[in-house]
């Protein structure tokens, strides 16, 4: 029998490979990086979620605590250590990185392969694939990994050195469940698996195209927009469609309205254009 663990889903970083967008809200298969991660280890049985990163207000469910290394940026290792020392007790720590979509099936795996080394004297289980260390899957007992930090600063340290101060067993996995998302190609491939093929969700297009533009968190009603758009294209003729919803953009940005303003405006430009198709269907009659 296991006994508690606790999750550390890690959700920091710059994201550089990917222009500096928040990585752990990307979407794939319809649920955010950093929701599916949670899901995964909430499924397996953790009895607690931290998530080491800047604190997020969507994407994560009541009861998640967040913390950030110090200093914030500081690397993985000493957001491992940030996320321990908030842990009371000596549970197992699982350690999962947000953006390996694929990895959730395995966390019951490896926090067993755990349980049992450290019912033999050791510290914990790490996942290994293709005959490397898979250093963001690991599990580990929290005392044995703050008495092997206790005397050595990890800031800007690396994952490798933090694994060497530790006795863990390996856990082979395939190389493909633990493939991260570094690469808009890897988020591409990750969203054609993990969607069944599917086309890109408006959701999914809807936060990468306001991450890459530099407005995420902006108002944007999916639904109010595309309406806009139908009445545009029907009312006047199909490019006003987005000549229309860009005007909506341009001015929601201008005006700064919030998202109950831009529906409202949505709305207006809406009749506007159906008024337009109604009076030229009218003189045309």
């Amino acid at each position: 029998m296991t006994d508690p663990w606790v999750a550390l889903v890690l959700a920091g970083g710059a994201s550089r490979r990917l222009g500096g967008v928040d990585k752990p809200l990307l979407t794939v298969g319809g649920s955010t990086l950093l929701e599916r991660a949670v899901t995964a280890v909430d499924e397996a049985g953790a009895e607690r979620v931290v998530i080491v990163g800047p604190a997020r207000a969507r994407g994560v469910r009541p009861g998640v605590t967040f913390v950030e290394e110090s200093p914030p940026g500081a690397g993985p290792a000493a957001a491992v250590v940030a996320g321990a020392r908030l842990v009371e007790g000596d549970p197992i720590l699982l350690v999962m990185a947000a953006d390996l979509p694929r990895a959730g099936s395995l966390v019951p795996t490896v926090v067993a392969a755990a349980q049992r080394a450290i019912d033999a004297g050791r510290d914990g289980a790490i996942a290994r694939a293709a005959g490397r260390d898979q250093y963001l899957l690991q599990a580990v007992r929290r005392g044995a990994l703050l008495d092997a930090v206790a005397t050595v600063d990890l800031r800007n340290g690396s994952m490798h050195q933090l694994v060497e101060l530790l006795t863990l067993d390996r856990v082979d996995v395939a190389l493909d469940d633990v493939v991260d998302t570094d690469t808009w190609n890897a988020v591409a491939e990750a969203r054609r698996e993990l969607s069944l093929g599917g086309p890109m969700r408006l959701r999914e297009w809807s936060v990468q195209a306001t991450a890459l533009a530099g407005v995420e968190g902006a108002p944007i009603d999916i639904d109010a927009i595309l309406d806009l758009a139908r009445d545009a294209a029907h009312g006047v003729e199909r490019p006003a469609a987005p000549l229309t919803t860009f005007i909506l953009g341009y001015a929601a940005a201008a005006q700064g309205l919030d998202a109950a303003g831009v529906a409202e405006l949505a709305a207006r430009l809406g009749a506007a254009a159906l008024e337009v198709g109604s009076s030229e269907a009218s003189a045309g009659g």
